[in-house]
Protein backbone atom coordinates (compact mmCIF):
# COMPACT_ATOMS: atom_id res chain seq x y z
CA UNK A 1 0.00 0.00 0.00
CA UNK A 2 1.59 3.32 -1.10
CA UNK A 3 0.26 5.64 1.51
CA UNK A 4 1.88 9.32 1.09
CA UNK A 5 1.55 12.72 2.62
CA UNK A 6 2.86 15.19 -0.20
CA UNK A 7 4.67 17.24 1.61
CA UNK A 8 7.00 14.77 3.85
CA UNK A 9 9.29 13.81 0.67
CA UNK A 10 6.77 11.21 -0.43
CA UNK A 11 7.53 8.47 1.92
CA UNK A 12 5.44 5.74 2.08
CA UNK A 13 3.70 5.23 5.82
CA UNK A 14 2.71 1.40 5.50
CA UNK A 15 5.20 0.34 2.77
CA UNK A 16 5.00 -3.38 3.48
CA UNK A 17 2.59 -5.78 1.88
CA UNK A 18 0.02 -7.46 3.99
CA UNK A 19 -0.91 -10.62 3.42
CA UNK A 20 -4.72 -10.74 3.51
CA UNK A 21 -7.27 -13.92 2.64
CA UNK A 22 -9.02 -13.60 -0.39
CA UNK A 23 -11.79 -15.96 -2.26
CA UNK A 24 -13.70 -16.27 -5.37
CA UNK A 25 -16.22 -18.31 -7.36
CA UNK A 26 -16.75 -18.10 -11.02
CA UNK A 27 -17.62 -19.59 -14.06
CA UNK A 28 -15.85 -19.51 -17.66
CA UNK A 29 -17.95 -19.74 -20.54
CA UNK A 30 -18.67 -18.93 -24.49
CA UNK A 31 -15.57 -21.33 -24.56
CA UNK A 32 -13.97 -22.17 -28.04
CA UNK A 33 -10.84 -24.08 -29.00
CA UNK A 34 -8.51 -21.53 -27.76
CA UNK A 35 -10.34 -18.92 -26.31
CA UNK A 36 -12.81 -18.05 -22.73
CA UNK A 37 -14.68 -15.53 -21.16
CA UNK A 38 -14.34 -16.26 -17.46
CA UNK A 39 -16.63 -14.22 -14.58
CA UNK A 40 -15.82 -14.27 -10.99
CA UNK A 41 -16.87 -12.76 -7.76
CA UNK A 42 -15.39 -12.63 -4.39
CA UNK A 43 -13.94 -11.02 -0.97
CA UNK A 44 -10.50 -9.10 -1.44
CA UNK A 45 -8.09 -7.95 1.63
CA UNK A 46 -5.77 -5.18 0.87
CA UNK A 47 -3.28 -3.06 2.47
CA UNK A 48 0.01 -2.72 4.16
CA UNK A 49 1.83 -2.50 7.53
CA UNK A 50 4.87 -0.85 9.27
CA UNK A 51 6.60 -1.01 12.69
CA UNK A 52 6.65 1.77 15.43
CA UNK A 53 9.05 1.93 17.79
CA UNK A 54 7.22 2.04 21.54
CA UNK A 55 8.12 4.40 24.82
CA UNK A 56 7.34 3.98 28.12
CA UNK A 57 4.37 6.65 29.71
CA UNK A 58 7.32 8.97 30.26
CA UNK A 59 8.36 8.73 26.79
CA UNK A 60 11.47 7.41 26.91
CA UNK A 61 12.40 4.36 24.82
CA UNK A 62 12.35 2.81 22.31
CA UNK A 63 11.36 -0.12 24.68
CA UNK A 64 10.39 -2.15 21.42
CA UNK A 65 8.18 -2.26 18.72
CA UNK A 66 4.44 -2.60 17.60
CA UNK A 67 3.22 -3.64 13.84
CA UNK A 68 0.50 -1.68 12.86
CA UNK A 69 -1.75 -2.54 9.54
CA UNK A 70 -4.08 -0.99 7.70
CA UNK A 71 -6.10 -2.65 5.15
CA UNK A 72 -9.60 -2.46 3.46
CA UNK A 73 -11.95 -5.33 2.64
CA UNK A 74 -13.47 -5.36 -0.75
CA UNK A 75 -16.37 -7.30 -2.90
CA UNK A 76 -14.53 -7.47 -6.14
CA UNK A 77 -16.01 -8.84 -9.82
CA UNK A 78 -14.34 -9.09 -12.56
CA UNK A 79 -14.96 -10.03 -16.31
CA UNK A 80 -11.53 -12.02 -18.33
CA UNK A 81 -11.22 -12.52 -21.90
CA UNK A 82 -9.17 -15.72 -21.81
CA UNK A 83 -6.37 -17.39 -24.34
CA UNK A 84 -5.22 -21.14 -23.57
CA UNK A 85 -2.83 -23.57 -24.45
CA UNK A 86 -2.88 -27.19 -24.07
CA UNK A 87 -0.55 -29.62 -23.72
CA UNK A 88 -1.30 -33.55 -23.10
CA UNK A 89 -4.39 -32.19 -20.43
CA UNK A 90 -2.91 -29.49 -18.81
CA UNK A 91 -3.50 -25.99 -20.14
CA UNK A 92 -1.34 -22.63 -19.65
CA UNK A 93 -4.15 -19.32 -19.15
CA UNK A 94 -3.78 -15.74 -19.83
CA UNK A 95 -6.22 -13.47 -19.37
CA UNK A 96 -7.04 -9.72 -19.50
CA UNK A 97 -9.89 -7.83 -18.28
CA UNK A 98 -11.75 -5.50 -16.14
CA UNK A 99 -12.77 -5.68 -12.16
CA UNK A 100 -15.08 -3.24 -10.14
CA UNK A 101 -14.55 -3.45 -6.34
CA UNK A 102 -15.83 -1.66 -3.89
CA UNK A 103 -15.44 -1.29 -0.06
CA UNK A 104 -16.75 -2.82 2.30
CA UNK A 105 -14.51 -3.01 5.49
CA UNK A 106 -11.87 -0.97 6.55
CA UNK A 107 -9.80 -1.37 9.92
CA UNK A 108 -9.24 1.95 12.36
CA UNK A 109 -5.91 2.96 10.60
CA UNK A 110 -8.65 4.49 8.23
CA UNK A 111 -10.51 6.75 10.35
CA UNK A 112 -11.35 9.68 9.09
CA UNK A 113 -10.02 8.59 5.42
CA UNK A 114 -14.01 7.08 4.75
CA UNK A 115 -15.42 10.65 5.18
CA UNK A 116 -12.65 12.92 3.41
CA UNK A 117 -12.81 14.89 0.81
CA UNK A 118 -11.16 12.72 -2.34
CA UNK A 119 -12.37 8.98 -0.78
CA UNK A 120 -13.05 6.96 -3.42
CA UNK A 121 -14.73 4.04 -2.34
CA UNK A 122 -15.56 2.15 -5.60
CA UNK A 123 -11.82 0.76 -7.32
CA UNK A 124 -11.83 -0.03 -11.25
CA UNK A 125 -9.10 -1.48 -12.70
CA UNK A 126 -7.65 -3.86 -14.66
CA UNK A 127 -6.59 -7.82 -14.25
CA UNK A 128 -3.85 -9.89 -16.15
CA UNK A 129 -3.84 -13.44 -15.12
CA UNK A 130 -1.68 -16.34 -15.27
CA UNK A 131 -2.61 -20.11 -14.34
CA UNK A 132 -1.58 -23.51 -15.34
CA UNK A 133 -4.97 -25.70 -15.05
CA UNK A 134 -4.46 -30.11 -15.09
CA UNK A 135 -7.97 -32.08 -16.01
CA UNK A 136 -8.86 -34.88 -14.06
CA UNK A 137 -11.85 -36.09 -15.96
CA UNK A 138 -14.83 -33.42 -15.67
CA UNK A 139 -13.13 -32.35 -12.29
CA UNK A 140 -9.75 -29.74 -12.35
CA UNK A 141 -6.97 -28.12 -10.31
CA UNK A 142 -4.51 -25.75 -10.98
CA UNK A 143 -2.07 -22.63 -9.40
CA UNK A 144 -1.76 -19.40 -10.70
CA UNK A 145 -1.24 -15.48 -10.36
CA UNK A 146 -3.24 -12.33 -10.66
CA UNK A 147 -2.07 -8.64 -10.76
CA UNK A 148 -5.07 -6.04 -9.87
CA UNK A 149 -3.79 -2.79 -11.34
CA UNK A 150 -6.44 0.34 -10.41
CA UNK A 151 -6.86 3.17 -12.24
CA UNK A 152 -7.59 5.69 -9.16
CA UNK A 153 -6.11 5.82 -5.57
CA UNK A 154 -8.17 4.72 -2.91
CA UNK A 155 -8.19 8.72 -1.29
CA UNK A 156 -6.39 11.97 -2.42
CA UNK A 157 -6.51 15.11 -0.65
CA UNK A 158 -5.00 18.10 -0.85
CA UNK A 159 -2.77 20.27 1.40
CA UNK A 160 -4.47 22.85 3.80
CA UNK A 161 -3.12 25.60 5.32
CA UNK A 162 -3.45 28.87 7.17
CA UNK A 163 -1.20 32.12 7.00
CA UNK A 164 1.19 30.67 9.80
CA UNK A 165 0.76 26.73 9.61
CA UNK A 166 0.05 23.75 7.32
CA UNK A 167 -2.71 21.98 9.10
CA UNK A 168 -2.86 19.33 6.65
CA UNK A 169 0.05 17.62 4.72
CA UNK A 170 -2.13 16.64 1.92
CA UNK A 171 -1.76 12.95 0.68
CA UNK A 172 -2.94 9.77 -1.47
CA UNK A 173 -3.71 6.33 -1.00
CA UNK A 174 -2.80 3.83 -3.77
CA UNK A 175 -3.10 0.03 -4.11
CA UNK A 176 -1.79 -2.49 -6.46
CA UNK A 177 -2.61 -6.22 -5.84
CA UNK A 178 -1.04 -9.54 -6.93
CA UNK A 179 -2.91 -12.71 -5.86
CA UNK A 180 -1.58 -16.32 -5.74
CA UNK A 181 -4.81 -18.87 -6.38
CA UNK A 182 -5.63 -22.28 -6.17
CA UNK A 183 -8.03 -23.18 -8.45
CA UNK A 184 -10.81 -26.59 -7.79
CA UNK A 185 -13.39 -26.66 -10.07
CA UNK A 186 -16.30 -28.96 -12.30
CA UNK A 187 -17.15 -28.42 -16.01
CA UNK A 188 -20.54 -29.25 -16.63
CA UNK A 189 -21.84 -30.52 -19.60
CA UNK A 190 -24.41 -28.94 -21.63
CA UNK A 191 -26.27 -31.56 -24.18
CA UNK A 192 -28.63 -29.43 -26.72
CA UNK A 193 -32.51 -30.69 -26.33
CA UNK A 194 -34.18 -32.56 -28.83
CA UNK A 195 -36.83 -32.22 -30.94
Amino acid sequence: MDWTFKNSGNTSFYPNSLVGPSFFIGAEYMKKKRFSLSSSIGFLRVGGWNSFDTTNVFGQGPIGTVRVEAYLDYISFNTLAQYQLEFHGTNLVFGLGPRLDVVVNMNDAFEGIGSAQGYNPVSVGLVARAKIIKNFGLFFGGIGIDYHHNFIPVADWPATRTTTAITNLGGSIKTQTALFNAYFGYQLKWKAKEN
